[in-house]
């Protein structure tokens, strides 16, 4: 009788973890699926791998960046972002706040 019982908690144990794991994994699975933008922007006034780094950082200090590139030999900066949370003009800002001029030169959806 004590076996079926310890048997029967367990079996209960066992369900409830994995119902939470499919739940969580679900969950992930859901917020996976947003869309990212990619902007490139012609930036003006960069000369070197330190203008590179300082714009890098400043931009990835803005909610909704994900991942940023910068070249002073091509002029541009490159920005992955959730559009939701961030607009090319909020990355503009900040750039310029470097002392910079920047532009928006093109941006595209990027699937989940």
């Amino acid at each position: 009788m004590k076996s079926k019982y310890i048997l029967s908690i367990s079996a209960v144990l066992v369900i409830g973890i994995l119902a939470a794991w499919v739940a969580s994994a679900d969950g992930q699975a859901v917020q996976g699926e947003t869309e990212s933008t990619v902007s490139t922007f012609h930036v003006t006034g960069m000369t070197c791998g330190g203008c590179e780094v300082g714009v890098r950082r400043i931009v990835n200090k803005l909610d909704g960046v994900e991942k940023v590139e910068a070249s002073h030999t091509e002029g541009t900066a490159t920005v992955t972002y959730r559009a939701e949370e961030l607009t090319p003009d909020d990355i503009i800002a900040a750039i310029e706040e470097l002392g910079y001029t920047a532009e928006l030169a093109s941006d595209e959806k990027e699937g989940a």
